[in-house]
């Protein structure tokens, strides 16, 4: 069992009132309770589970998490997915209920507002009454670090899709060692409605720190009555996506269900690949490393593919307003329902208040309230 998991330090202490969940505003006296937790989420490498119904941190490891139905949320450093659609076996759902947006001015963070907030001035907007039905309630989806509207072009008359030559990428090899830039010359659907696809590529080798040099085409054709097929670059090659986990480089899926291509590592294949891009071609072709540019570490600038929802389109907090190289939370409001398939599951009014309530970054407080039935 993880050591983080072990060490977690959690509090809860009912904050207000007299044990009401009337939902009554802050100026009545019987002010409704709500919860606070603090969670070890100071892993990069593993998630804290949690359970609102117990108000309480459950140790699981990421197999039994996979298909357990005892947590609602789980937390990695910043990060936060709850259990449903990709991220879980659940059926949690999330809706954004209060957006905060006066800590904003477009999508820019006023560091004014967000330097002087306390929690204490948002604690009425998680005991509001809040319209179920006028809520967007959605689940973790699966998000690729190449995202489709930079790799191909829709054809709205044929219906088809074609590449975009114009962009290019940076890439991780399933390896974690070997990288390539790449960018598509062809995508071609076939008379049986798969499609076939050729890139060119160039490959700088594991512990290397330079681009090899003589750029490599691949054309990767699905198989008839297919929609997937796995690119091993290494190889030049095309593979069954079904076969071993951790040898393709570049997953292409193009069907009806869902289209995307992805690299191997955090949602599909058990490698450790990433996306840095999209760019133009040209930009790419510039680089002769994949990893330094200038004797500066760029590995930091590669993504993984991962399943995202609620929390990361609406993010909880701001980083490095006025250089101080902190996150700070907006105290936007969401509502999680525990149950999207039952009217009378427990539902809660949930926001995040802190980043350091264990005095060192990545352990997160929540406070929380159950929301009366409506």
């Amino acid at each position: 069992m993880n050591k983080s998991i072990l060490s977690m330090i959690v509090l809860s202490t009912v904050l207000t009132g007299c044990g009401s969940d009337s939902g009554s505003d802050s100026n009545d006296n019987n002010q409704a309770e709500f919860s606070s937790l603090k969670v070890n989420a100071t892993s990069y490498e593993n998630w804290t589970y949690v359970n609102l119904s117990r108000n309480e941190a459950v140790a699981l490891s990421a197999e039994q998490a996979a298909t357990s139905d005892d947590w609602h949320l789980a937390f990695q450093r910043s990060k936060v997915k709850s259990n449903g659609g990709a991220s879980g076996a659940g059926k949690v759902q999330v809706a954004v209920a209060d957006t905060q947006d006066e800590f904003y001015n477009g999508e820019e963070a006023i560091s004014n507002i967000f330097l002087n907030a306390d929690a204490a001035q948002y604690e009425d907007d998680l005991k509001k009454s809040y319209n179920l039905a006028s809520l967007t309630f959605t689940q973790d989806e699966n998000k690729p670090a190449i995202k489709g509207e930079d790799w191909y072009i829709y054809n709205s008359q044929s219906h088809t899709l074609s590449a975009n030559t114009n962009n290019a990428w940076l890439i991780r090899h399933a390896d974690g060692k070997t990288y390539s830039k790449f960018y598509f010359t062809a995508l071609t659907p076939q008379p049986d409605r798969t499609y076939s696809a050729t890139l060119n590529f160039e490959t700088q080798a594991a512990d290397t720190t330079q681009f090899a040099g003589g750029e490599q085409t691949v054309t990767a054709a699905m198989a008839p009555g297919t929609s997937v097929v796995c690119i091993d670059l290494d190889n030049k090659a095309t593979m069954d996506c079904t076969g071993d986990a951790g040898a393709w480089d570049l997953r292409l899926e193009v069907s009806r269900s869902g289209t995307g291509l992805w690299t191997n590592g955090g949602v599909f294949g058990e490698g450790k690949g990433a996306a840095f891009g999209p760019q133009t071609k040209d930009a790419v072709a510039a680089y002769t490393s994949a990893t330094t540019i200038s004797g500066r570490d760029i590995s930091s600038h590669y993504s993984a593919d991962r399943s995202e929802g609620v929390f990361d389109a609406h993010s909880w907090y701001a980083y490095n307003l006025s250089g101080q190289h902190q996150l700070r939370p907006n105290f936007r409001t969401f509502l999680v329902d525990t149950n999207k398939d039952a009217d009378s599951s427990d539902k809660y009014t949930l926001q995040l208040i802190n980043y350091y309530s264990l005095g060192e970054s990545g352990t997160p407080e929540i406070r929380f309230k159950k929301v009366s039935a409506q």
